[in-house]
């Protein structure tokens, strides 16, 4: 097996424990570290002193019993493997142990089943620390997700994401109220529907190969609302890449300029 391995054993018998690590170093484990306690109070210390891998607990102990020893593991919020190992456990305290949260139990007189047993804990802990990660990280991009959302939905500003085609795949709150547009109405059409015809082709010339060779545009751009009306925008284009540098969308993000321009011509 080969895997380093460090063991809280609760055990009132010095033999008995060191015969544990021996037949789980001859399984191939390295047993880096090996603490033998038999009390309640030296158990809770020792479970803050290590960073253990599993915890291997005795039946019949004088004043500490395993169910003491496995709730003191649930409570101190470490997932171990909590393996009970003894000569005189019966099937149906097996049973009700391991209905209690205990991972498995091994009879002293057939350790040959302790190897397996520590490893199946192991690779079972693992596999829950790894869910644990992974939904924490779902949690952690859900909860980002949603701030961005709602600073997108909020914002002042107009906001609208195309294709490469540019399809119009998405646009915020904002993006309605400047351009008089429902977002359901422009979903899939492109942004030229917001056309005021004051701009010639060299102008649109320019944004694009200002967006292929810089990635970016800013300007002022005359553009049409769902009335008719023409009206003055602060507009920012720009190109947005994966991981691979493989250009995927542009992204927009403009300003109604009108009371700005209002106010310019009257000075």
């Amino acid at each position: 097996m080969g895997e380093t391995v460090n063991l809280l054993i609760v055990e009132d018998n010095e033999s008995d424990a060191a015969l544990v690590v021996r037949q789980l170093e001859r399984a191939g484990y390295t047993v880096a570290t090996a603490r033998r306690v038999d009390r309640a109070a030296e158990f809770q210390v020792a479970l803050a002193a290590c960073a253990w891998s599993a915890v291997l607990c005795d039946y019949a102990l004088p004043g500490f019993s395993p169910e003491e020893a496995l709730a003191q593991v649930q409570d101190s919020g470490l997932d171990l493997p909590f393996l009970v190992v003894s000569a005189s456990l019966g099937d149906e305290d097996a049973g009700r142990l391991m209905a209690l949260g205990a991972h498995d139990y091994v009879h002293k007189h057939d350790l040959a089943r302790l190897a397996p047993a520590l490893a199946r804990g192991l690779a079972e802990a693992r596999e829950r620390r790894a869910r644990r990660h992974a939904e924490d990280g779902l949690r952690a991009r859900e909860a980002h997700l949603r701030i961005w959302s709602e600073v997108v939905e909020g914002l002042s500003e107009g906001i609208v994401v195309t294709n490469l085609a540019g399809d119009i795949l998405d646009c915020n709150p904002a993006f309605e109220r400047i351009t008089g547009y429902a977002r359901a109405e422009v979903l899939g059409l492109n942004p030229r529907i917001l056309k005021s015809g004051r701009h010639d082709a060299a102008f649109y010339a320019g944004m694009w190969d200002a967006l292929v060779t810089r990635g970016s545009w800013v300007g002022e751009v005359w553009n049409r609302r769902k009335t008719g009306e023409v009206y003055p925008q602060l507009l920012h284009i720009t190109a947005i890449r994966d991981r691979d540098g493989q250009l995927t969308h542009y992204a927009a993000l403009f300003t109604d300029i009108s009371r700005l321009k209002e106010t310019e011509a009257r000075i």
